[in-house]
């Protein structure tokens, strides 16, 4: 069944009773208000969270590669390729924030589909070949015996890595129920935290005893197969939801053609697309009306329309147009 909500702009006077119909209204207007300034506050927020995350990341590339070649270890390298593999999906993330503000954006889909495909075609394939070589460097380190590794540097570019990490991963915790791009990084961000403490665990080990001199290639192996399967899943999560924000059967010229239709609309802005939780196509719009005594038939002729294309979920908000 159809969501509707419809706003109305009358210039009668209202009863502004405690409990009256228009008091109602008044304080379900001022709620709506608020909600809508938290959200918009939420989210600004969650692009600065993103900002620094990036900053971070960014740093943590250069020091991770230069404490691994002190270190003449390879673990530290394999925290370095996850952070610059992380990066493009940062700057993914931010994007994706920053469209959720455009106040009328129907093709913002399209534009995030072709995004994402940009940022994983940059990701992806350098992960996979850089993890592919740590693996092989890694394996044949293994019966290396005159292999030598830096203890302190290990044990440094860990906790770094760790640290960076595991605050991008709390920083992102709000920002993550917004877009899949922002669950995404969250989730490499924990899995970041691991592989960083990993080498932390190898040097500590090897300071401990030089005859856990092997811990670092064998973490190298696990480092570069965590890699490997993140940027698998990452792949995986992107085909099946980031891809997928307006509807493949929805045309929206078709969509504002409908909304259109009846001569007394003048105007629309906020036009929203999406498939939800339960894969249901959602629009929502606001309309400027020509004659306001028409509402309940352009709302028939919009909600009969957008049903015939498959959209489910429609909520209209009504205004009064005011010429310029």
């Amino acid at each position: 069944m159809a969501e509707e909500t419809s706003k109305h702009h009358h210039h009668h006077s209202h009863d502004s009773r405690p409990g009256s119909k228009s008091s109602k209204k008044s304080h379900n207007s001022t709620k709506k208000s608020k909600s809508s300034k938290s959200s918009i506050s939420s989210t600004s927020k969650s692009r600065r969270d993103v900002n620094i995350c990036i900053a971070l990341n960014g740093l943590l590339i250069f020091v991770a590669i230069a404490l691994g070649i002190m270190s003449k270890g390879c673990s530290l390298f394999g925290v370095g390729i996850f952070a610059m593999f992380n990066l493009p999906l940062l700057f993914l993330a931010y994007f994706s924030l920053k469209l959720r503000k455009i106040p009328s954006y129907e093709y913002k889909a399209d534009v995030y589909k072709h995004r994402s495909v940009s940022m994983l075609t940059i990701a992806l394939p350098i992960a996979l070949i850089l993890s592919g070589i740590l693996l092989i460097m890694g394996c044949n380190r293994i019966d290396d015996d005159t292999m030598t590794v830096g203890a302190l540097p290990l044990i440094l570019g860990g906790l770094c890595g760790a640290i960076v990490n595991g605050l991008s991963h709390f920083l992102l915790n709000k920002a993550k129920s917004k877009t899949t791009a922002c669950r995404v990084v969250h989730v490499n961000f924990m899995i970041g935290a691991f592989i960083s403490t990993a080498s932390f665990i190898a040097g500590i080990l090897l300071l401990v005893n030089e005859k856990f001199i092997n811990s670092d290639p064998y973490v190298t192996i696990l480092i570069s197969i965590g890699i490997i399967v993140t940027a698998i899943w990452v792949l995986h999560t992107f085909i099946k939801k980031g891809f997928h924000m307006l509807p493949k059967d929805v045309e929206i010229e078709q969509v504002i053609s409908v909304i259109k239709l009846n001569e007394t609309v003048k105007n629309y802005k906020h036009l929203n697309i999406w498939t939800n939780n339960a894969e249901e196509v959602e629009l929502s719009v606001h309309l400027s009306l020509d004659d306001m005594d028409k509402v309940k038939v352009v709302k028939d002729e919009i909600k009969e329309g957008l049903r015939n294309m498959g959209i489910d979920i429609v909520t209209l908000a009504f205004k009064k147009h005011k010429e310029d």
